[in-house]
């Protein structure tokens, strides 16, 4: 690998110790610019120099775009961390900056949330315990904060592109905080921030420092720390105030996404992306792959790693470091446990510093390979196989490291060769894909190969600009490079990629230095560029071809219950209609026809529903006037007397020996006839011959439990009246 120096560190008499980059961008607007952002505490904007210029960037701070170095608490694992452009900052000019504060001496910055409370079963008793020396802080509980703030590059509400492009300055006034976590410990804190590709804003944090994660925060579900969070920062949501932070536990001004992994579980801070990290440091997504998030995760004593991150993954600390558990004699189980993608062994002193894929156009045998470093002079390259797999069986591999003779800075040396770029603290990338190394000494690019005598025998894939082909887009962050293997017992895992966990440690080798390792590079890089198209569209067909089945599952389920719910309406609309018309049917055809009886063949109901008596005029049906009639009782439908046939006519009395309960000649009576509905001297049920009712003599049930006390007699279920309400 060969790199030129274009940048020295910064001088700032203020802050020395922190006087280095941590964090680098391009400019939104798509122009050869890009910003720096410095630990102390300032921003820069710089012109890069093009290519195989002598041109590099200024150190004198000259070009600061914002200074907040009054906000941020300077300490060694303390200041500015991360830098994120809202994803419509031409137009809007929002944009946010991470940062450690120390709530005793910036009483703006006091925590929304401290991030040691009692529903994460943390007391300031424990917390004392973790730290008895007060190596890891002193001072009040949750007094050092991790800040993200938001800051805007419009000056007045007549914002526009042009105006944000040019502004080269701004004023350092924080329009709202949307994070405010109050740390129970001085060290690994992490803080960065970088938004999606799916407009989300992703903030990655520590545990909360100490040693081991002491009051076990990375794997508390109700606890911010060890977390990848997922906040919904677009709609430039108002800052709530203090009692609203409080009551909903917020860190600030933002928004949970409903499509976050624990959006709705009670039982966990919904803001969570992923969980069980150490300290996650410098996460960031494929240039060609916008949805894949990979991060490098801190170590403690064993090893370092790289996570391929995932929707509601769980990276394992502090029960597992790297592929191990961390403490044999405490062995639990992690529920979604994803493995690292890659791992190598620790060294005192050093850490994990997550890298980019590399997508820019100086060195074919490292393109669509990922690049990272330790923080200690130490590059990696790890390779995909397949090709957009995300799965790495090789693991990661040393780089050899050159420095080109026309560098426009002359590099710094360790030995006769080897450049020395002191302390490694991230990682850049411009708009064209190219990589760059920010450390102590300074910013370091990388070249052509050939500016350090290396040879590549491989050249760049085919066909069109691979950064915007959407078919290797992998879009689902759920599937992508996850493994969920167990891991190996203590002391069996080594250095290789996800599902490799038996591969020994690899001590030496290069991807990409000189020509006798060209070769291997070669090899392998030409078959990620052969296959890269195929492989891509395979993988997003894979996962295209998945979610339509389940969706064309889940719809013929919805379509089918539908289908039969509209059946069972219309089958039970059409049966009920039925059954009406026949009863309406049934009723009209029997109030048409005579109602014949002794003497009586002239009565019967015309269409109207009138009753015609036996002299052919229409009769009195119901008269709720007249409580009776003549001493025969015909013609009223009550019987003389009373409601109930109460008189001295042929209905007799209720109840009486023989009478009915509604009298004789009653219309439309319930129990008709002769007989009543109670027992008589006869002793049935139905007594009588009588002449009418539905379940009277003459009803449906003939002529009823008559005095000759045969349940049925000669005549049939509609004879004696042959209507369904027998004689009147």
């Amino acid at each position: 690998m060969c790199v030129e120096q274009i940048g020295l560190s910064t001088k700032n008499e203020k802050s020395v110790e922190n006087s280095y980059y941590v964090a680098m961008t391009p400019h939104p607007d798509q122009s050869r610019r890009a910003f720096f952002l410095e630990r102390a505490g300032r921003l820069f904007l710089y012109d890069l120099p093009e290519p195989g210029s002598s041109d590099y960037l200024p150190s004198d701070g000259g070009s600061t775009f914002l200074d907040i170095s009054h906000l941020v608490a300077q300490g060694v694992e303390q200041g500015a961390v991360g830098i994120a452009f809202h994803p419509d900052y031409p137009r809007n000019g929002r944009f946010f900056v991470s940062f450690t504060c120390d709530s005793s001496v910036n009483s703006d910055c006091k925590a929304a949330v401290c991030g040691c409370y009692k529903d994460v079963d943390c007391t300031p008793e424990k917390v004392q315990a973790a730290n008895p020396d007060g190596k890891w802080g002193a001072g009040d509980l949750c007094r050092n904060v991790t800040v993200v703030a938001e800051f805007s590059a419009c000056s007045d509400t007549l914002c526009t592109p042009a105006k944000i492009s040019q502004q080269s300055s701004i004023e350092p006034t924080i329009v709202r905080y949307i994070v405010r976590l109050g740390q129970p410990f001085i060290n690994n804190n992490g803080g960065q921030i970088r938004f999606g590709a799916d407009g989300m804003l992703y903030v990655m944090l520590g545990d909360g420092g100490g040693e081991w994660d002491p009051l076990g925060l990375a794997q508390n579900p109700k606890a911010f720390q060890g977390k990848v969070l997922r906040l919904d920062v677009l709609n430039g949501i108002s800052e709530p105030d203090d009692n609203e932070i409080s009551s909903r536990g917020l860190l600030g001004a933002y928004g949970i996404p409903p499509d976050n992994p624990y959006a709705f579980a009670w039982e966990w801070r919904g803001e969570v992306f992923a969980l069980g990290f150490h300290d996650p440091w410098k996460c960031t997504f494929d240039l060609l792959r916008p949805s894949v998030m990979m991060c490098g995760d801190v170590g403690w004593t064993k090893w370092e790693e790289v996570d391929v991150v995932t929707s509601g993954g769980n990276y394992g600390w502090k029960w597992f470091e790297g592929r191990e558990y961390a403490n044999a004699s405490e062995q639990r189980p992690v529920t979604n446990y994803m493995q690292p993608s890659f791992q190598y062994v620790w060294r005192n002193t050093t850490s994990v510093v997550g890298g980019f894929y590399e997508r820019g156009y100086e060195d074919a045998c490292l393109y669509g390979r990922y690049i990272f470093s330790d923080s200690n002079n130490q590059f990696y390259v790890a390779t995909e196989n397949p090709p957009y797999s995300g799965a790495f069986p090789l693991g990661s591999q040393p780089l050899n490291v050159s420095c080109s003779p026309s560098s426009p800075i002359q590099c710094p040396t360790q030995g006769l060769y080897r450049p020395n770029f002191g302390s490694v603290s991230a990682w850049g990338q411009d708009i064209n894909g190219t990589l760059y190394t920010l450390t102590q000494l300074g910013v370091f690019r990388l070249t052509q190969p050939s500016n350090c005598n290396f040879t590549c025998r491989q050249e760049f894939p085919p066909g069109p600009d691979p950064r915007v082909d959407p078919a290797s887009d992998l879009t689902v962050l759920t599937t992508f490079g996850a493994d969920t293997t167990p891991p190996p017992p203590a002391g069996g895992a080594g250095s290789g990629g996800a599902g490799s966990g038996t591969m020994p440690p690899t001590t030496g080798g290069s991807s990409s230095g000189d020509t006798s390792s060209g070769d291997t590079s070669s090899s392998s890089s030409s078959s990620s560029s052969s296959s890269s198209s195929s492989s891509s569209s395979t993988t997003s067909a894979h996962n295209t071809s998945y979610w339509l089945k389940l969706g064309g599952i889940v719809l013929g389920i919805l379509l089918f219950v539908i289908a039969i719910c509209c059946f069972c309406l219309i089958r039970g609309y059409r049966e009920g209609k039925k059954k009406d018309d026949a009863f309406l049917e049934f009723q009209m055809a029997d109030m048409q026809q005579p109602l014949q009886g002794e003497g009586d063949e002239d009565m019967y109901y015309d269409e109207e529903g009138n009753y015609i008596g036996p002299d052919g005029e229409e009769d009195e049906v119901y008269d709720p006037d007249a409580m009776g009639a003549d001493d025969d009782g015909t013609g009223t439908y009550y019987n003389e007397g009373d409601e109930h046939g109460h008189g001295d006519g042929d209905g007799g009395t209720v109840m009486d020996d023989g009478a009915t309960e509604y009298g004789q000649r009653s219309v439309h009576s319930g129990y008709d006839g002769g007989g009543g509905y109670a027992e008589s001297e006869l002793g049935s049920e139905y007594t009588g011959a009588g002449h009418g009712g539905v379940y009277q003599g003459g009803g449906v049930r003939g002529d009823g439990m008559s005095d000759v006390q045969s349940e049925y007699t000669a005549q049939d279920d509609w004879t004696d009246g042959g209507s369904y309400y027998g004689r009147r």
